[in-house]
């Protein structure tokens, strides 16, 4: 319990404010980058004021968060904080990356070679060699070092022993000693590190610690509670925003209640609304794509399709099944999938005898929906077709290649895929995208059209998802396709999106009526 003179003494300190540094002019902006000492040089020049201003507030803060919305070029500031920092100050070092997932460790290495070409760049993701990654790792290989989330775990962890899971305990002086090699630090899409109970956040705050300059950056800070905001503070400045400890934060911002289920429930309080707000301009900077960018438009469109008969008895059973498993998670949550694999042509069931298999239904008119308007698309422009489910994107691959329409395919099992989306980025044409491993940190402008077969629930991710086609450096009108079954979940899914709700959390709480 926090006492009430030191808490109110902590909310009434004295912070800065990165609004003013927006209220700077070109002008302005332009006379103190050439005060800076050494003048930065950049490869390629800034795209705005915005970024002239987030580069001056880098240079001044050893720990600070860049909430730019998707596409503002997070990646082109912190490449050249570091050059700055390493190459034109002298100070030396290298810089970790950490990144969602191999496919982002493509995106930097690309974006390295365009801003900062003279960067010795290193990527560790799979099919590289044991003895290259450890040369990269602990060898001082090259001046950028980038990491997945888990291969960070895997590099400053140790594993269970016997653990068939292949899940890692942190070593807290192999993790000090790793990010003692490191002058700069940047953690990509931060919400990875929002909760401050995830072992993504422990491994980044380790490292964290032996590193002198940390960078965060994300397009959405924040979804369900405030308290991912802390946890993404707590290892950019090390609690200098928002304080030290949980429990301070949630004193000052939140106020508990108790729930039957989850015992005490932290909520926030709205009348600290703009408290908060002031407090975390104290370390981070805000800039949003509409106030800073002259983008192409973006058209959403639904597209309605009918199920058969025999499709809408199964999901009846369904839907019975999930008003008498309330309470029940486990069951909720395998209804919910199987209620949304319908929508996509297919049933899950467990048999007795056979053990669990896939139904397939002949009439699949959702798929058959994307194929007919895949087709249309002109050949010049390319596509992205998006699902949430492996067996989804297992009949859609399996009915492109009846019509003859050829894509590239980028889920959980694709081995190369870096190559992958080099390829779909030199050559075009449909990529077959399993959202999870491509909503966070992609550069698709190369593509137009998105089709969405089944996207995600969350508000949060469905911006990170249309945000790689709609960024910096579209030069078309882009279309985004929602197909869905009328009268089914995804009706209620698109609904609840509008509305800035997570259905898939309604539905498991109980909250949603049929």
């Amino acid at each position: 319990m926090i006492s009430k003179p030191a808490l109110r003494k902590w909310m009434s300190r004295k912070l800065r404010d990165s609004n003013k540094a927006k209220r700077a002019t070109p002008k302005q902006v332009a006379r103190l980058l050439r005060a800076l000492d050494p003048t930065p040089k950049f490869h390629t020049p800034p795209r705005g004021n915005y970024q002239s201003i987030c580069f001056l507030v880098g240079v001044q803060r050893d720990g600070f968060c860049f909430n730019l919305d998707m596409g503002l070029g997070k990646t082109w500031l912190t490449l050249n904080l570091y050059h700055y920092f390493a190459k034109q100050r002298g100070e030396g070092g290298r810089m970790l990356v950490i990144v969602p997932n191999a496919a982002n460790v493509e995106e930097w290495r690309e974006q390295c070679s365009i801003h900062t070409p003279d960067l010795k760049f290193s990527g560790v993701y799979a099919g590289v060699g044991r003895e290259d990654k450890e040369a990269m790792l602990w060898g001082g290989r090259g001046d950028v070092l980038c990491l997945t989330y888990n291969g960070l775990l895997r590099v400053v962890g140790k594993a269970k022993p016997g653990d068939k899971n292949q899940s890692f305990r942190l070593d807290g002086s192999r993790a000090k000693r790793f990010g003692s090699q490191f002058a700069v630090m940047m953690i990509d899409e931060s919400t990875f590190i929002a909760n401050h109970t995830s072992s993504f956040h422990a491994a980044c705050r380790s490292v964290r610690r032996g590193v002198r300059r940390c960078y965060t950056g994300t397009g959405t800070p924040f979804g369900k509670s405030p308290d991912e905001l802390w946890g993404q503070f707590r290892v950019s400045d090390q609690g200098d925003t928002l304080g030290e400890s949980i429990g301070l934060f949630r004193e000052a911002y939140m106020y508990p209640v108790d729930d039957l289920y989850k015992g005490t429930v932290w909520h926030f309080d709205r009348s600290k609304k703009r408290h908060l707000a002031r407090t975390v301009r104290h370390g981070s900077i805000r800039f949003a794509r509409k106030d800073v960018m002259d983008l192409p438009p973006i058209v959403e469109t639904r597209v309605p399709v009918v199920w058969s008969k025999e499709v809408w008895q199964h999901h009846q059973k369904i839907v019975d099944e999930l008003e008498q498993a309330q309470g029940n998670f486990t069951l909720v949550e395998n209804a919910y999938i199987r209620m949304r694999g319908l929508t996509a042509g297919y049933l899950k069931v467990i048999d007795s005898e056979a053990g669990e298999h896939v139904i397939k239904f002949k009439d699949n008119a959702k798929v058959e929906a994307v194929v007919d308007r895949v087709k249309l698309v002109e050949p010049k422009d390319s596509q992205v077709v998006v699902c949430t489910y492996t067996p989804t994107g297992d009949i859609i691959e399996s009915r492109f290649k009846d019509h003859g329409i050829k894509c590239l395919r980028l889920y959980g099992k694709t081995k190369d895929k870096a190559g992958l989306l080099r390829r779909y980025k030199q050559q075009g044409g449909v990529l077959l995208l399993q959202w999870q491993a491509g909503a966070y940190g992609l550069n698709l402008q190369v593509a137009n059209y998105m089709h969405v077969v089944e996207g995600p629930t969350e508000p949060k991710a469905r911006k990170q998802l249309i945000t790689r086609l709609h960024r910096g450096g579209q030069q078309k009108t882009v279309f985004v396709y929602d197909y869905h079954v009328k009268g089914s979940v995804d009706d209620k899914i698109l609904d609840a999106l509008d509305q800035g709700k997570d259905l898939r959390e309604a539905i498991i709480e109980g909250r949603v009526r049929w």
